[in-house]
């Protein structure tokens, strides 16, 4: 009798066996069904583990910023308020206990972004030289300190070696080669996001890539040729330029020119290039000189070829401003 017990308990148990593994088998089967179905209809993987999100947020870590602070928060409500105008404000006081927020100095109304600035600014003409203004301003907190400083100290120690370079530069006035070069660089290094993931990004910005190019080129154009009008007016005054209107032409024609050839070919090809085959043709003009004639575009004021010279420089700036522009509309349209 025992023994017959025995073998039915281990039937039974044998039975249970096979039943759960059974139940087991469906469930695996039918969780297999649920995910295979939800990669399907929605393109995405099952949940994933809780490590493989703390890694995911782990790398976000960086990319997050800290949020605004309460005085942050007040400045910007005080800036916003003197904006509104106080003719235009009132004082607003809650009613309800539950809600007091206290005084608040609101607009009466919702007025347009233009009429909620001082009333000097809204007064001055939107003319295109208000527009490029503006347009300039925004970009003149991108250059430090030293930019300005190293400029300015490079323009005037070259002005201050004029005299003593005539003799061993023969004719070439060492003036003429310094302005358009250093324009060029610091073209190259106001611009020198183009062509990289820092380009893409500033590409996504509320500023066009159009606007930005234009605003950083103007800053640092008008910089150098203020600092090279300074300069020339200093070495007119000590008897070392002849006439000031010709010698600044001399400069300020170069200048145009390596400027638009580095826009040009670094919108083409990149900082790098651009760089290299400006520099190689300057170099090329202080070897040469006067063999170049009237391709010669940084001859001195004494030099036959000197009007030449400058037509040819500036019909060769048209050229390439037309050729920039071209390329910067290609640009702006994506393409």
């Amino acid at each position: 009798m025992s023994g017959r017990k025995n073998d039915k308990l281990l039937m039974e148990l044998r039975d249970e066996l096979e039943i759960s593994r059974t139940r087991q088998g469906k469930q695996d089967n039918a969780d297999l069904a649920c995910n295979t179905s939800e990669t399907e209809s929605t393109g995405t993987t099952p949940s994933l583990k809780d490590a493989e999100f703390e890694a995911v947020f782990g790398m976000l870590d960086r990319y997050q910023v800290a949020g605004p602070t309460d005085r942050q928060t007040k400045r910007l409500l005080d800036n916003l308020s003197t904006l509104a105008g106080s003719g235009a404000a009132k004082k607003h006081i809650s009613a309800t206990a539950d809600n007091t927020i206290g005084d608040r100095t609101l607009p009466e109304e919702i007025a347009e972004p233009a009429s909620m600035l001082p009333r000097e600014i809204q007064q001055q003409p939107i003319t295109i030289w208000w527009r490029l203004l503006r347009l300039f301003m925004a970009q003149v907190h991108l250059f430090t300190v030293w930019f300005w400083i190293a400029s300015a100290a490079i323009v005037f120690c070259g002005a201050a070696l004029v005299p003593f370079t005539s003799e061993l530069l023969g004719s070439q006035n060492l003036f003429f080669l310094l302005a358009p070069l250093l324009t060029g660089a610091s073209v190259l290094y106001s611009l020198r996001s183009l062509h990289t993931p820092m380009g893409g990004l500033e590409a996504t910005f509320a500023l066009s890539p159009a606007a930005m190019l234009i605003g950083r080129i103007g800053v640092v154009v008008v910089y150098d040729i203020g600092l090279s009008v300074i300069a020339s007016i200093a070495l007119s005054a000590a008897g070392a330029t002849g006439p000031l209107l010709q010698f600044v032409a001399g400069w300020l024609v170069p200048l145009c020119f390596s400027t638009m050839l580095v826009l040009v070919l670094l919108l083409r090809f990149g900082a790098a290039v651009a760089g290299s085959l400006t520099f190689i043709m300057l170099s090329l003009q202080l070897l040469m000189r006067e063999h170049l004639g009237p391709l010669y575009i940084i001859s001195s004021l004494h030099d036959d070829n000197w009007l030449a010279s400058r037509l040819v420089a500036t019909l060769c700036t048209l050229v390439l401003g037309l050729l920039f522009w071209r390329q910067l509309r290609r640009k702006e349209a994506g393409g």
